[in-house]
């Protein structure tokens, strides 16, 4: 999920965090900032809300000069006109209709600074499995979301990495705007 954020450039940057859950990523993330960069974090849980909020001030510390905001909103109440070089995305997209991604992924698009990087993940279970563990009413739903992602990465892929030691294996994408 990181791959692009350890590549990043010298100038301060910006980086959206959404659905961290328990922080396991953010705290990483913040092993990379600099004095000057800014994270954004947007968690809706409640519980994994309050999580965050008691132990991030103590990994903040360790980060002078990096403005960290965290949220308890949903990410689609973003406000501002703010640009983030950088977009990690903890949501379970395979959790949501469509619609909700499409209006997620559009959101993260209008918010990426021109040269910055949408990284998600998805886990790798085949897809013709796990549609006949589906209801038929939930199949045509995934169908739908399936379509969905891969328009998107076809328009918008750079590249893909595989975690195949993680339980179960994942792969993370890293969408771009495209010229």
């Amino acid at each position: 999920m990181l791959g692009p954020l350890r590549k990043r450039p010298a100038h301060p940057v910006k980086v959206l965090e959404v659905g961290p859950g328990t922080g396991a990523i953010t705290f990483s993330i913040l092993r990379h900032l600099r004095p000057g960069d800014v994270l954004d974090i947007y968690e809706l849980n409640q519980r994994f809300f309050k999580h965050l909020h008691q132990r991030l001030p103590s990994h903040c510390a360790k980060r002078p000069g990096v403005e960290v905001g965290l949220y308890h909103r949903d990410i689609r109440h973003l406000q501002g006109r703010i640009k983030y070089d950088y977009i990690i995305s903890g949501l379970p997209f395979a959790n949501f209709d469509a619609e909700c991604v499409r209006e997620i992924i559009d959101l993260y698009l209008d918010h990426l600074a021109p040269k910055g990087v949408i990284s998600y993940f998805e886990y790798l279970l085949p897809h013709r499995l796990r549609m006949m563990l589906l209801k038929p009413h939930r199949r045509e739903q995934m169908r739908r979301l399936l379509h969905q992602l891969e328009t998107y990465t076809r328009r918008h892929q750079t590249h893909c990495d595989y975690a195949w030691i993680n339980l179960p294996p994942a792969r993370t994408r890293h969408l771009q705007h495209q010229k």
